[in-house]
């Protein structure tokens, strides 16, 4: 498992798993190949901080989003 960070930018890739996570400002955005992975994060998270899911985002820093089905 590979682990790489750019500033506030985090991946995570294995051979079937890539990760990504985003910190800005008072915001983590995730995204992953597989969802059951992000619920995982999410419930972890939660075991410590309280968080509020805004569930799908469709940009992020002016950049345009998508979600797409695998």
């Amino acid at each position: 498992m590979k682990t790489y960070e750019i500033s506030n930018v985090y991946f995570l890739s294995n051979k079937s798993l890539i990760t990504i996570l985003v910190l800005y400002v008072d915001n983590l955005f995730l995204t992953s190949s597989h969802t059951i992975y992000i619920s995982s994060f999410k419930t972890n998270l939660r075991k410590k901080f309280k968080l509020k899911d805004l569930s799908l985002i469709d940009k992020l820093l002016s950049a345009q989003t998508q979600q797409l089905s695998c």
